[in-house]
């Protein structure tokens, strides 16, 4: 098993993804989201929490399928090139996203550090696809 620059790098991308699924499911009591709106009405409560959990499955869910494409089905242009775009199009807009709604404003450089992050991200995914077309 060959693992080209394009490959690592959706490897990579799949990972960071994973680990994003897995801190997200436990920000909520990391971050104690729920002291900041103490008079909310639980049925609001429990909507933030079932959200999040949602994000956390699903990028935990887009995180599996990378690495599985990535390891198992490099060989399937078809299958590889669906995965990278969607995961393509999830990073870009969450990158656009944290650039005009900036998250982590309240602890100095996050935003920043976000925005880079998810830029990175963003990038693991976009240039094997670009790497992928100038191949055929």
């Amino acid at each position: 098993m060959k693992f080209t620059l394009s490959r690592t790098l959706a490897l990579i991308g799949g990972l960071i993804t994973l680990a994003f699924g897995i801190w997200h499911s436990v920000t909520p009591w990391l971050y104690h989201w729920f002291d900041y709106i103490p008079s909310a009405p639980e049925e609001l409560i429990d909507a933030i929490v079932a959200t999040n959990f949602f994000l956390s499955v699903a990028l935990v869910l887009l995180g599996m399928l990378t690495i599985a494409v990535t390891v198992w089905q490099w060989h399937n242009d078809s299958a590889v090139t669906l995965v990278l775009w969607i995961m393509s199009a999830l990073w870009v807009i969450r990158t656009a996203y944290q650039v005009i709604k900036p998250q982590g404003i309240a602890i100095p450089g996050l935003s920043i550090g976000l925005v880079a992050i998810f830029s990175f991200v963003a990038l693991c995914f976009l240039l094997p696809c670009f790497m992928l077309i100038r191949k055929r």
